[in-house]
């Protein structure tokens, strides 16, 4: 039985997100300017998941550069059932 209700599930390693576009732009082979608008924002992405590491103890989460290319290759394959209205900006 789990000891919360809510975690931050994330690898707790920060990442700005200028850089994070960069990287996805690269994946996408794609001639692009990437801009990342953060106005009224923090600048990076990242999260405290010191309460499901308590619970998990050894677990190793994947990078980001092993996820963001799995995440990419993905939602290529799966655009066709995601509705960008369900997206909050």
């Amino acid at each position: 039985e789990p000891e919360h209700k809510i975690y931050n599930v994330c690898n707790g390693t920060s990442i700005d997100y200028q850089t994070l576009a960069e990287k996805i732009r690269s994946i996408s082979n794609k001639d692009l300017e990437v801009e990342a608008d953060t106005h009224g924002l923090n600048t990076e992405y990242s999260g405290n998941n010191s309460l499901l590491l308590k619970e998990l103890l050894d677990y190793k989460f994947t990078s980001a550069d092993e996820y963001i290319p799995r995440m990419y290759e993905w939602t290529l394959r799966n655009q066709h059932t995601i509705d960008p209205s369900q997206f909050q900006y």
